[in-house]
Order: C-alpha cells, then structure tokens, then sequence
C-alpha cells in the first residue's frame, strides 16, 4: 500500500513551475501552499492564454512542470497544452481543477496532459504523493527516451565503425600492391614516382580515416558519459 504522507521531492532543492491563468489563488499564496505540499522551495512563474505566442521551446527549458488553472476552461487548457508539445515542452503538463475525483478527458490526454489534480486538495497528502508520482513518472520516462537515444546513436557508431573499416582496407590493399611494384629490379624511375604518389595518397586517406575514428571516440566518450547518467537512474523516491 503506498505511502500518502507528504514527501519531499527528493535530490530537488527547488522545483521551477510556470502556471496559465486563471486560478482563484494569487501567486504567493499558490506558492507557498505548493511549497508546504512538495516540501521544496516552489519557484513560480504565471503566465496566462494570451501571452502563449512568447512562450517558446527555449523557455520551455526553465521549467520543470506547468499547471494550467482551475479555471481555464477544457478548450482553451486543451489548446494551451498542445501548444506547449508543439514547443517542445517535454516536462508534466497538469491540469488543476475543483471538481472532486475528476480524471483527464480523452481530448485532454490526446493533447498530450499528464495528469489533473483537485486544486482544492493541495493541503492533503493525496495532492503532495499524487504530485510526486507524475515527477517520477516523466522522470522515468525522460531517462528511457535518452537511452533509446543514446542506444541508437551507439548502432549509428558502429555502422561508421565498419565504413571506416571498409575504407582504411582499400588504401591499404593499394598500398600492398604498390610496394609490391617498387620492389621490382627493371622499374623505371618514372614509374617508381607514380607508385611512391599512390602511397603517399593512400596514406593520406588513411589518415583522414583515422581523424574520422578520433571523431567517433570523442562521441562515444560523450554517449557513455551520458549513459551512466542515466543508468545511475536518479529518480525521486
């Protein structure tokens, strides 16, 4: 049976929160009744429907949850949250309410909602625990995207891996057959030229496969880095 004392989110110092209007709540009392349920410093923005145009995908970042208020009707919150998708906004969207036990319509989880919470709740363990299941839930989530991303980028890696392969055995095969060549006692110092430029070429493009290799390094490098980040699985408990 879960545990529906209220929690704090743990490894949060602060949660970051932009809130769409209308709600019967100014903003610092919002705020500090968020603070009290979460247990973290609550950081909140307010924005509203008409100022939706300037919300763009690079402050989408900032935040780590947006609520859309009791008080917006299902039309306008439902054009809200697709609005924040088509922005790239990947954190919750959740829609707050007055209405006991009410549950996301299907228009609203289609639009691409997480959740719905009774605003009226937000004194109560079930609002603070129900609050933090939808963080650890697109937690979870965010960190599964970012394996399958890095999952394929290691596929991607290795299909380069055996281009270069590929790549570096053809100038080496030349290289063979033109060394081959200059041991012979009847060439021509004309052709002795024309085989030493085939494998100074050769070597050339060997080289420039390599830089390719070092490039693939630095990235694996990078994808492990973020790998482990991931396997660490750090999600709020």
């Amino acid at each position: 049976m879960h545990n529906l004392h209220p929690e704090k989110l743990k490894n949060m110092d602060s949660i970051s929160i932009i809130i769409f209007d209308p709600t019967d709540l100014d903003t610092v009392e919002f705020g500090k009744k968020l603070s009290d349920a979460l247990k973290v410093k609550v950081i909140l923005d307010r924005s509203n429907f008409k100022s939706l145009d300037s919300f763009d995908a690079a402050k989408s970042v900032i935040y780590d949850v947006a609520l859309i208020g009791e008080k917006v009707s299902e039309t306008k919150g439902i054009q809200i949250t697709k609005y924040l998708r088509s922005q790239k906004f990947r954190m919750p969207i959740i829609h707050l309410t007055n209405i006991a036990e009410a549950s996301l319509t299907h228009p609203q989880q289609n639009a691409g909602a997480d959740d719905i919470l009774n605003i009226t709740e937000i004194d109560s363990p079930i609002f603070s625990w129900t609050f933090n299941s939808i963080l650890k839930k697109a937690d979870v989530t965010k960190k599964a995207e970012e394996f399958d991303l890095i999952l394929q980028s290691f596929v991607e890696i290795n299909k380069c891996l055996a281009d270069i392969t590929h790549e570096i055995n053809n100038p080496l095969g030349i290289i063979r057959l033109a060394l081959f060549q200059l041991q012979s006692k009847d060439i021509t110092d004309e052709k002795k030229a024309q085989y030493l430029q085939v494998v100074n070429d050769s070597i050339g493009k060997i080289e420039d496969q390599i830089k390719s290799l070092r490039l693939i390094r630095e990235k694996m490098k990078s994808e492990q880095s973020i790998l482990r980040k991931v396997s660490a699985n750090k999600i709020y408990r």
